[in-house]
This record gives C-alpha cells, sequence and structure tokens, in this order.
C-alpha cells in the first residue's frame, strides 16, 4: 500500500501545483476583495494561525502556504489579504496571490513529480513481493 500513497501524494501534488493553486490565484486576482486578517501566531517551524472576519462570518485557519512571510511578526499584527467573494474559503496573503506562492514549477512540484514516480517504480516490486509471499505461504 505504501507505493499507493506515494503515487497518490504526487497526483495530488502536481494537480495541486499545475490547476488547482493557479485557478485559485486566477479567481483572486480577477475578483478578489481585498481585506486584511489577524496574525495569531506561529506552532513550530511550519504552521501558522490566521483570523478575519469577511461579511461577518469569522474564521480562525492554519495558514496552509508561505509561513515564512510571517517571520517576526507579533501576534495581532494585521496582514493584507484577498478573498475570493464567491467563495470565503479561498483567502491568501496578498503576497501570495503577488508571487502565487506554489503555482506551477517549483519545489513542490518537483518533490510531488519525485514521489509520484518513486511510487509507480516501486508499485511492481512490492507487487513481486506480496504475491510470492502469498505463493509461499500457500506452499507450507
Amino acid at each position: 500500500m505504501f507505493p499507493i500513497g506515494l503515487t497518490g501524494f504526487g497526483i495530488w501534488g502536481l494537480h495541486n501545483t499545475l490547476v488547482a493553486m493557479p485557478a485559485r490565484y486566477d479567481a483572486l486576482e480577477q475578483r478578489g476583495v481585498a481585506t486584511t486578517a489577524t496574525f495569531e501566531g506561529c506552532f513550530g517551524s511550519r504552521s501558522c494561525d490566521v483570523s478575519m472576519t469577511f461579511r461577518g462570518v469569522p474564521r480562525r485557519w492554519r495558514y496552509p502556504v508561505n509561513s515564512g512571510q510571517f517571520g517576526d511578526l507579533p501576534q495581532g499584527a494585521r496582514i493584507a489579504m484577498i478573498v475570493d467573494p464567491r467563495d470565503p474559503e479561498t483567502a491568501y496573503t496578498a503576497e501570495d496571490v503577488e508571487r502565487r506562492t506554489n503555482d506551477g514549477f517549483g519545489l513542490l512540484l518537483v518533490v510531488a513529480a519525485a514521489f509520484g514516480l518513486l511510487g509507480l517504480v516501486a508499485f511492481p516490486v512490492w507487487y513481486s513481493i506480496a504475491r510470492s509471499s502469498a505463493s509461499s505461504a500457500d506452499m507450507s
């Protein structure tokens, strides 16, 4: 099952960087609404919480990309955000929209492709080992 997980991660990563993120950024660039969020703090090296209220609906979430942009911001700092008014769950920092973080060819794409290929290569090996183990068990 491990090769299937690697291949699945590879497919997800390729789809995310080549299809999903570009579509989100395009939507934000075309119809996004500028607003501000509040920096709630970072917990570890890669997870930072952000909160905001958009159209009267409060939301707090673990920001999914580019936590390095929050650097040494103090808790409570204001952050420029862009929100898709048709889908308020789609909200990214203005910096990420401008830079198109994780969009297209970059580190995430390379890592996803490598894991996907590793999964595809490992699958026949895993299958043959599983098959030979089953054959050995049948002989005993």
